[in-house]
């Protein structure tokens, strides 16, 4: 547990953006916390955009929606922030720690899980169907760019339901 000359420390599964706000509120409101945040990718994929990423290539660099997850919290500095690149796999709420793929284990006296939810569909995994989400592989630029050249050949394109990032999605 804390004590009083290191603070608390408080792990974040997930890179979303409920994860990065919730990092950065820790870390500016809580004197002495550490934060350590674990996700598979050092990207955050702008995913709301990505109907109009993947549609209009040249309207959006990609630095523009796949950005450095570490950068912006580093500000903090080293003692307060830790950024490690890696799947969580298990927690141990015995001994209040988190397992990585790795076999690390990143111990916590708070567990934020900000992982939101990843299917193989919604990453472009089991179909021709563009990645809605960010990879955990690391190839989310990849796969946009392979989707956008798809996009550009294809006759017809239909892209329906859930509002601007749809989960139906056609290349024909």
């Amino acid at each position: 547990m804390e004590d009083a000359q290191h603070g608390a420390r408080f792990v974040i599964i997930g890179g979303s953006s409920a994860a990065i706000k919730t990092a950065h509120g820790i870390l500016k409101r809580i004197p002495k916390a550490h934060v350590t945040l674990i996700n598979p990718s050092s990207k955050f994929f702008y995913n709301i955009a990505s109907a109009r990423i993947l549609a209009k290539p040249n309207a959006f660099r990609p630095e523009q929606y796949l950005a450095n997850i570490p950068s912006p919290l580093a500000r903090h500095g080293l003692t307060s922030f830790l950024f490690v690149e890696g799947l969580a796999t298990a927690i141990d709420e015995q001994h209040r720690v988190v397992k990585l793929a790795n076999l690390d284990k990143i111990p916590y006296d708070y567990l934020v899980i900000a992982s939101g939810s990843t299917t193989q569909s919604t990453e472009g995994l089991d179909s021709d169907m563009a990645p809605w989400k960010a990879r955990q592989d690391g190839q989310t630029l990849e796969r946009i760019m392979e989707s956008q050249k798809n996009i550009a050949i294809a006759r017809d394109v239909v892209n329906c339901g859930a509002r601007s990032v749809g989960v139906e999605f056609k290349i024909c």
